[in-house]
């Protein structure tokens, strides 16, 4: 029990003391209590007595009425421990700032009070200020190296911040030594997760399951895992069974509904019956009966952008294309930017925003109530059920219009969600009827997004067959989207072009156990691994220069390439596809459209797809030409004219919005 200066050691108030602390650490706390209210009672303001009673007074749960005697005990004699304990009682009020603020004068006071760094380091994440936490924790597992607390935080902090890599061997040695404990054999898994080690993160996974067999926690992300290895049966089946035990987690049904978008056969219609699931399990319950304020008039509509997305990401690219060229009389834009982290993308996204507001430390209602209070109109959603979505923000209605555009890939099932913005390729007309949303399509031949490339975009390489003297398909598609039906096909166009070849580049690939998975698929289908060449992640300039390694594009189905189509376009790589029956299954055949090259590379049935494959292969100085003219014909396109389709977008914005 920490102390400032001592009570004199012949009166009653420090025989009270030392009783009171006997009694205080048996456990014995109201008898501790009494002890020491005699000893303040002995010394009236004794800064000793008060820390002690608010200490104990704390300990018995009653932290407001702790708070007054801490504050007088640190008044009158501020020291560290005294406002280490303060902080704890601010903290168990829920006012992490003031906490922070005590707890580093603390440690300020005295470097090495461990206790204090953790408790700092614990509120300063919750708080969003993770940088500083970072910090805080780093030190107090520096002063604790045995404090499970302090060394598992400190690796959960990383993870985070995107610093898996950092965050492993602090969670490993946590885990190492505290075997038993199902939440660090969890965060291992998922660190091993984001590090792209998925046979690591399995064998963590099922280490936790075989001390809780049904913890939903633990199969959501084992379900995650496995469709990022492309096994999709696999991931359904530890998914459903997370909804077994937890059927209103409104995480694993986003996962679960993500899911459902790779499986073959798969309908628009069917897709909205499972969806319209996520709003009795988890919209119902938070849903508001109020009537939605009206939207402003006579100024510009005020429009919030609310993703987490906002890194090198297919939605940073999508909102590249459209930040710059708002009309700010027409519309006020707000990012609301829900991530911790950032990158060279964030920079740039920033840089154009009108206003930029960070929003990742906040909680759903808190975060509904910020867009409330900034008085947005209409609401975008740009996640859908892809990861670290907030639905159940849009479920509280924070914004009289709320759509969903470019981050996920059709209906959420939202009741709250108004409109789904689409185009006439991804959504004909008499198919809205199959989508929860109204149906919003962007006009003047914009398909539903723009592209924005990268600054440092690569030069288009020449046609690698010229060359190789044999042709190159590739797909630099997602493992999750190359099922055994893909495989079939890709075997078939393969079989019709002699000695072909095939690249496959994508970052799950540097596991081990997916990319022999994916040999043994397409090994199944007839593709040996003479004709297989497998790439995992590269930087993002490499990563586009590896389309000078392949001659034509195949799409994936049922789930086919969105960014990945809109890159291979760019790099002057035509690509095939197949049109689905569901959005996710018309993001290449709306790009190609837009981009003028439906009749080279769409096709109807897998005949066709074959056929325009071949057709494509069978003529290289007519292909060399089409990849040498191709960027510019895509920037000439509506996919490259951005400020056109961001009037049209804002279009959707004031129709929606009534105005």
């Amino acid at each position: 029990m920490d102390r400032a200066h001592p009570t004199s050691e012949f009166s009653g108030g420090a025989v009270s003391l030392e009783k009171g602390v006997a009694l205080h650490r048996a456990g014995r706390l109201e008898e501790a209590k009494a002890a020491y209210e005699a000893a303040l009672a002995a010394v009236p303001g004794d800064p000793n007595a008060l820390h002690l009673l608010g200490r104990v007074t704390l300990d018995t749960g009653q932290p407001m009425a702790a708070e007054a005697l801490l504050r007088e005990a640190v008044a009158a004699a501020p020291v560290p421990g005294f406002q280490y304990t303060l902080g704890l009682c601010l903290i168990r009020l829920d006012r992490d700032t003031e906490a922070a603020k005590v707890l580093a004068q603390a440690v300020t006071g005295d470097p090495k009070l461990a206790p204090a760094y953790l408790e700092l380091g614990l509120a300063l994440r919750r708080l969003g200020r993770l940088r500083e936490a970072v910090k805080a924790l780093f030190t107090a597992a520096e002063l604790l190296p045995e404090d499970l607390t302090a060394v598992s935080n400190l690796g959960l902090l990383l993870l985070d911040l995107d610093m898996a890599d950092k965050a492993v061997p602090l969670l490993e040695r946590a885990a190492a030594r505290s075997p038993g404990t199902v939440a660090l054999h969890t965060a291992c898994g998922m660190a091993e997760m984001k590090r792209r080690r998925f046979g690591a993160a399995i064998r963590h996974f099922d280490r936790a399951l075989t001390l809780t067999p049904s913890d939903p926690v633990v199969l959501g992300n084992l379900g995650l895992v496995r469709q990022l290895m492309g096994d999709l049966d696999g991931a359904l089946a530890a998914t459903d069974h997370a909804l077994e035990v937890m059927p209103r987690r409104a995480d694993l049904w986003s996962n679960r509904l993500m899911m459902e978008q790779y499986r073959p056969g798969v309908t628009a219609a069917s897709l909205a019956r499972l969806h319209a699931l996520y709003h009795t399990r988890i919209e119902a319950p938070l849903a508001t009966d109020r009537t939605p304020r009206p939207v402003g008039k006579n100024r510009p509509l005020r429009v919030g952008y609310l993703s987490p997305d906002v890194v090198r990401h297919p939605v940073g690219h999508f909102l590249a294309a459209v930040l710059p060229h708002h009309d700010p009389a027409r519309v006020a834009v707000t990012c609301y930017a829900d991530r911790p982290t950032g990158d060279a993308m964030t920079r740039r996204l920033k840089d154009m925003a009108a206003a930029w507001t960070p929003v990742a430390s906040l909680d759903n209602p808190a975060l509904a109530a910020r867009i409330e209070a900034d008085g947005i109109d209409v609401l975008v959603d740009l996640t859908g059920h892809t990861a670290r979505n907030r639905l159940p923000v849009f479920a509280c209605r924070p914004a009289p219009v709320q759509l969903t555009w470019a981050g996920y890939v059709g209906t959420t099932g939202l009741h709250a969600m108004d409109g789904l913005i689409a185009d006439r390729w991804h959504v004909p007309e008499g198919e809205d009827d199959a989508y929860g949303e109204r149906i919003w399509r962007v006009g003047g031949g914009h398909g539903y997004v723009a592209y924005a490339p990268p600054p440092d975009l690569p030069e288009v390489a020449p046609l690698p067959a010229t060359a190789n003297g044999v042709v190159t398909f590739g797909s630099f598609n997602a493992v999750t989207k190359i099922n055994p039906e893909v495989a079939v096909l890709w075997a078939r166009v393969l079989d019709a072009v002699a000695g072909s070849l095939l690249v496959l580049k994508t970052d799950a690939l540097d596991d081990t156990a997916t990319a022999d998975r994916l040999r043994a698929t397409l090994a199944a289908a007839g593709i040996g691994p003479e004709r297989l060449v497998l790439l995992g992640q590269t930087p993002q300039a490499e990563h586009l220069s590896a389309y000078g390694r392949i001659d034509i594009a195949l799409d994936t189905f049922p789930y086919s390439g969105g960014m990945t189509t809109l890159e291979a376009l760019w790099m002057g790589v035509p690509v095939v596809t197949l049109t689905g029956a569901t959005f996710a299954g018309r993001h290449s055949t709306s790009h190609l459209s837009v981009g003028g090259l439906a009749d080279e590379c769409v096709a109807t049935t897998p005949e066709d797809y074959v056929a325009r494959a071949v057709a494509l292969a069978a003529d290289l100085d007519t292909l060399a030409a089409l990849r040498g003219g191709l960027r510019a014909r895509m920037e000439a396109s509506p996919l490259g004219d951005r400020a056109g389709f961001t009037h049209a977008l804002e279009d959707v914005f004031l129709a929606a919005a009534g105005r």
